[in-house]
């Protein structure tokens, strides 16, 4: 794939780049070439070979920029990057009084109960089909 000086240019301006540490320099013939330099903020799998990929952690979650240059996306991307894989979080709120008739304790442990074993994945109920 080949870039102008334009487009070498645009991408060194992405604040992605920069908080990478990461900056293409223009080779002949339009080929680029990504000069890794890691920062404070990113986490390579080896300082002095940073290939494979980068993992940033926040607030306990974590992204990590998978890097292969054999990849079908990763050889036509500059800096190799095949693939994002981005943790998330789940929250919820459980409100049993008004979702659910849950007002006295009995009804409310039952409701927890089964929101636990909803979570946990070991929720099960019996029935009896055209009973």
């Amino acid at each position: 794939m080949n870039y102008t000086a334009a487009d070498v240019a645009r991408l060194n301006d992405n604040p992605l780049y920069h908080a990478l540490g990461i900056r293409l320099d223009t080779l002949a013939e339009g080929d680029a070439r990504a000069v890794l330099a890691p920062t404070a903020a990113a986490c390579w799998p080896m300082p002095t070979q940073p290939h494979g990929g980068v993992l940033f952690t926040h607030n306990g979650l974590h992204i990590e920029l998978v890097i292969d240059r054999d990849h079908p996306i990763g050889k036509d991307d500059p800096l190799g990057i095949a693939d994002v894989v981005l943790e998330a979080a789940l929250t919820a709120i459980i409100d049993l009084e008004d979702s659910v008739a849950a007002v006295d304790a009995e009804d409310k442990v039952l409701g927890y109960t089964n929101w636990l074993g909803l979570m946990r994945g070991d929720l099960t109920a019996s029935f009896q089909k055209g009973g």
